[in-house]
């Protein structure tokens, strides 16, 4: 398995995926920070500890804020698709828990069996 699979499938954390959209989104590491009520410092370390992991750089820093490198580019896309996936399931799974997935009411039945 290459370093990148094994960083994929088991280091990283929901944290850093999080942490790759709002840098993203924000564009800066002062306003991600604020956004994921945490620090600078630990918005720094943390993107830090995710391109060790990785072997590459995911974000250019300059004093006007971040932009993603291609890498970047790639992993913010996943961390996207990975964290839509995570609030499908959440969502599907509490629909299940109340009882209001797979439920049809009288009407809908009713609906579905006239011509």
């Amino acid at each position: 398995m290459s370093k990148i699979d094994r960083v994929l499938r088991s280091n990283l954390k929901l944290r850093h995926l999080q942490l790759l959209v709002a840098l993203d989104q924000f564009r800066h590491l002062g306003r991600a920070a604020e956004f994921l009520a945490v620090t600078q410092p630990a918005v720094s370390k943390t993107l830090a500890e995710v391109e060790r992991m990785l072997g590459m750089v995911l974000f250019e820093r300059s004093t006007r804020g971040t932009e993603p490198t291609a890498a970047g580019v790639s992993m913010v896309r996943f961390a996207r698709s990975v964290l839509a996936g995570f609030e499908r399931t959440r969502d599907e799974m509490a629909a299940e828990a109340s009882g209001a997935r797979g439920r049809t009411t009288k009407k809908q039945v009713r609906m579905q069996k006239s011509p």
